[in-house]
């Protein structure tokens, strides 16, 4: 009998605990889709921005020096890839194959200058001594300086055969700028003997910029001057490739000699040119006037229209920047959007919008159950959704006649199905 009171108790506790977990799980299932089904019903205004813009495609225009070997051999990068780097500071360095050496060519050239230079010293004093006429001693002392001039043309040399060439100057004053002349040859020379010794040629940066190993080929086309120059048909046409590229991880590359090995890119001061396919795009802009672009990473960035230059019914505006071109300072080719307009205001799905006596709104549920009719003032349409003014701070819009009405906010709960309520309807 024991024995049959407690198996009857375990079930009786069965029984009841099987039943509580149903009614929970009814209740669960209740509450949850009531829920969804509360979502599925109403929806509420988000913030956003409505904006006016026209793709239209960029070429940018930067200052840009870029270094060339002035030898054959392996080169060594200090800076690393978009690194910016002082007046002065040591970019790279090229460990010279002395076997196959530039600078072995050039001392022998210079070699050769100065003993043109010597000889023509010589004869000058032989002319000197002579009942030559002094016009024929300077134009012999003319003719073997330009013979001693190679590829190089160093500034003394222009500097003495333009001054030999003022007939006025004695025999005398030529040969000391002849000598002048020979003291920079040596010193040339001295500095390229060092250089072989040492095996090592370096790169000292030329200016204050942005250190880049990309050379796309256009950094001596496109340059910040002569802006009018920049049309529609010079900028479409342009098909940027990088040509020559070095890894900046690398330890060493080989080079030789007037290859391209960096760039100093100026980032403070850069220009972009932009094509306009129609001229109705641009109306209203104006050379001096500022004009706001959107680039492909979503930046928003102010500038100054630089120049516009139209051809036919197309046009290229040139657009001055100064600031982001560190971020994205290897960019050349590129779309970017002219944003003409922006109006900031409540998102909507367009289909919640109805009519009622003339006047656009929406149905919500306010606070107390009751469906209420609020009326909106539409800003614009993208795709499937509508953009609203959101009113003053207090969300009241002022009609023209100085009517005032108090519009949706940020927390009204808009009903999907604006037909499945009606408006005075009480929800439970």
């Amino acid at each position: 009998m024991t024995e049959n009171k407690n198996y009857n108790k375990i079930n009786k506790s069965k029984i009841i605990i099987s039943a509580f977990l149903i009614v929970f799980i009814l209740f669960l299932y209740s509450l949850v889709n009531g829920l969804l089904s509360s979502k599925e019903k109403i929806v509420l205004p988000e913030i956003g921005t409505l904006y006016s813009k026209t793709k239209v495609q960029g070429i940018t225009i930067k200052k840009e020096t870029v270094y060339y070997a002035d030898t054959n051999g392996q080169l060594n990068t200090l800076a690393n890839e978009g690194e910016r780097v002082a007046f002065g500071e040591e970019v790279a360095n090229i460990n010279i194959n002395k076997e196959n050496s530039t600078i072995i060519n050039e001392i022998d050239s210079i070699n050769k200058q100065i003993d043109k230079l010597v000889s023509t010293a010589n004869k000058s004093l032989i002319l000197n001594n002579s009942n030559m006429e002094k016009e024929e001693v300077i134009e012999n002392i003319i003719s073997d300086l330009q013979l001693s001039i190679n590829d190089r043309k160093y500034d003394e040399i222009i500097f003495n055969i333009d001054y030999l060439k003022d007939s006025n100057n004695n025999t005398q004053n030529n040969e000391t700028l002849i000598d002048i002349s020979l003291s920079a040859l040596q010193k040339e020379k001295d500095k390229l003997t060092h250089q072989l010794e040492n095996k090592t040629e370096k790169y000292y940066s030329g200016e204050t910029g942005i250190v880049s190993y990309y050379i796309d080929g256009y950094e001596n086309v496109y340059i910040p001057k002569d802006f009018e120059n920049y049309t529609y048909e010079n900028i479409s046409k342009a098909e940027i490739e990088f040509e020559d590229k070095h890894n900046a991880n690398s330890s060493s590359n080989d080079v030789r000699a007037g290859q391209a090995i960096f760039k100093i890119i100026d980032n403070f001061k850069w220009n972009l040119a932009i094509i306009i396919d129609n001229l109705e795009d641009i109306n209203g802009y104006e050379a001096g006037k500022r004009i706001l672009i959107e680039f492909e990473d979503e930046t928003e960035l102010e500038g100054k229209i630089v120049a516009i230059n139209i051809t036919g019914n197309k046009a290229a505006l040139i657009i001055e920047f100064n600031t982001y071109l560190h971020e994205n300072y290897n960019i050349r080719n590129t779309f970017v959007n002219i944003i003409h307009s922006k109006k900031e205001g409540l998102k909507i799905p367009t289909d919640v919008i109805i009519e009622k006596d003339g006047i656009f709104g929406v149905l919500i549920k306010d606070i107390s159950g009751v469906v209420l009719f609020k009326q909106i003032s539409i800003i614009g349409v993208e795709g499937d959704y509508t953009y609203i003014d959101k009113g003053n701070s207090n969300g009241y819009i002022e009609e023209k006649n100085g009517k005032k009405y108090k519009t949706v906010n940020l927390y009204d709960e808009i009903f999907i199905d604006p037909y499945s309520v009606t408006e005075g309807e009480i929800l439970k």
